[in-house]
C-alpha cells in the first residue's frame, strides 16, 4: 500500500506512525479544593494540591503490534531482543526530545527577559576620531584614539568568534544533512526521493533544518511520511513555532 514501509520483513503503516506518534497520554487528575475550619468556625478554602502529569508515551504500531519509543530498556520489546532498527529508533527518539526540551527552555528563558536585560548585540566600529573632532585638544585625543583601538579590537574579536560559530554550525548540519542522505538511499522503498522532493518544496526551510538536526537518526523516515501525507505536511508547514512542529 501506499502508506505502508516495508522494514527486516515487518510491515509499517507511515500513516499509522505518524498519527501514534504524535499523541501524547497526559493524565491529570483534578484535585477538588479542600475547605477546612479556622479557630472561629469559619470556613476557609484551600488550594488544591498540584497534579503531576505522567510521561508521554510514544509509540510505532507495526500491524497489531505496538513499540514504545521511550521505553526505559531500549534493548527489548516485551522481554525480547529488540532488532538493531529499533534500538536506533529508540535512541535517536531519546535525542530528538531531549533537544526539544532544551531549545524550547531556551525559548521560554529568552522570551521571559525584559528586553534591556537582552544580551547586547556585537557593535559596529565607531569612526575613528581625528584631532578636529577632539577641537584640537591633543590629549583627548590620543585618549579617544585609545579607547577606538580597544573597542575596535572587542568588535573584532566578537565578529570573528561569531563567524566560527556560524561555520561550525554550518559543518555539523552538513554532516548531517550527508548522514541523511546514506540512510536515506538504504530505505527498500522507490518513490523515497519523490517524496523528500515535496517535502523540501513545501515546508520552510526553518522546519526542514529541524528535522535534519533533531530527527537525527529517524530523519528519513520523517521525511518519507511526511511525503505521503498532505494532512501532516500542511500542519508542519502552518505551525508558527518551530520547536512545536
Amino acid at each position: 500500500m501506499e502508506n505502508e514501509l516495508i522494514i527486516d520483513g515487518q510491515v509499517i503503516d507511515l500513516s499509522e506512525t505518524q498519527e501514534n506518534a504524535e499523541e501524547t497520554i497526559i493524565q491529570t487528575e483534578s484535585q477538588p479544593e479542600n475547605e477546612s475550619q479556622d479557630d472561629n468556625g469559619k470556613e476557609v478554602a484551600t488550594e488544591p494540591e498540584k497534579t503531576e502529569e505522567t510521561p508521554e508515551d510514544y509509540a510505532l504500531r507495526i500491524g497489531d503490534e505496538e513499540i514504545q519509543l521511550n521505553a526505559d530498556d531500549d534493548d527489548h520489546i516485551d522481554g525480547q531482543p529488540a532488532p538493531q532498527w529499533v534500538k536506533d529508533l529508540r535512541k535517536g527518539f531519546k535525542e530528538t526530545q531531549k533537544e526539544n526540551r532544551e531549545l524550547r527552555r531556551q525559548l521560554e528563558e529568552a522570551l521571559a527577559k525584559p528586553a534591556e536585560h537582552q544580551q547586547p548585540q556585537p557593535d559596529a566600529i565607531p569612526p575613528k576620531p581625528t584631532l578636529e573632532s577632539c577641537d584640537y585638544d591633543e590629549q583627548a585625543f590620543e585618549q579617544a584614539l585609545t579607547d577606538w583601538h580597544e573597542k575596535k579590537g572587542r568588535v573584532e574579536q566578537q565578529q570573528q568568534q561569531k563567524l566560527r560559530q556560524q561555520q561550525e554550525y554550518q559543518q555539523r548540519f552538513q554532516q548531517r544533512v550527508e548522514a541523511h542522505k546514506q540512510r536515506a538511499a538504504k530505505l527498500p522503498v522507490k518513490d523515497y526521493q519523490e517524496m523528500e522532493a515535496i517535502v523540501l518544496s513545501e515546508l520552510p526551510p526553518i522546519q526542514q533544518e529541524i528535522i535534519i538536526h533533531c530527527a537525527d537518526e529517524g530523519s528519513e523516515l520523517l521525511a518519507y511520511g511526511l511525503g505521503k501525507s498532505q494532512q501532516l505536511r500542511q500542519r508542519v508547514a502552518a505551525e508558527t513555532d518551530p520547536i512545536r512542529a
